[in-house]
């Protein structure tokens, strides 16, 4: 309901909920890791690190994303590049409809502060055919974040 409601304010005619920067770290999940295939797919260089790029396609049904309008199963594909020490540094999600696709990519990085892994960038690409116009539509996205805090409360019990 909260990616539902969230998904008011997307661009564009393509109805999406999915635009979630944890959204590949759910993939990767213990909880999810049965989903998909997964398979080693060589190094990069990322921030002086050389993790290792895992490939992963979703073959489970029904998918983690489906169709709003048609029920349609909609497998996530991708790519993750992952620490020696098992920490996700980025991730790459591909999503293909019978009318759209895609790609959601985001980068973690360690915020001093919390002393945790946070999304640091993700940008999203959107390929669709237009309902109404038949057009073919492009949206590109963007987004950064920063300052992050932690949430806390405090309580007091007054007799």
């Amino acid at each position: 309901a909260l990616a539902d409601a969230g998904a008011r304010f997307n661009m564009g005619s393509l109805r999406r909920n999915f635009n979630d920067p944890n959204l590949g770290l759910l993939v990767l999940s213990s909880a999810y890791q049965s989903r998909c295939r997964h398979q080693e797919d060589g190094q990069d260089v990322h921030e002086r690190l050389t993790p290792l790029r895992l490939r992963f396609a979703e073959r489970q049904r029904p998918t983690i994303i489906r169709d709003g309008r048609t029920g349609e199963d909609l497998p996530i594909s991708g790519r993750a590049w992952v620490g020696a020490d098992g920490v996700i540094w980025r991730t790459e999600l591909h999503v293909e409809g019978k009318d759209s696709v895609a790609t959601l990519r985001v980068t973690y990085d360690r915020d001093q502060k919390l002393g945790a892994l946070v999304p640091r960038s993700m940008d999203e690409d959107y390929r669709y055919r237009d309902e109404g116009t038949g057009r073919l539509m492009f949206i590109s996205g963007e987004a950064r974040y920063d300052d992050y805090r932690r949430f806390e409360t405090h309580t007091r019990i007054v007799p």
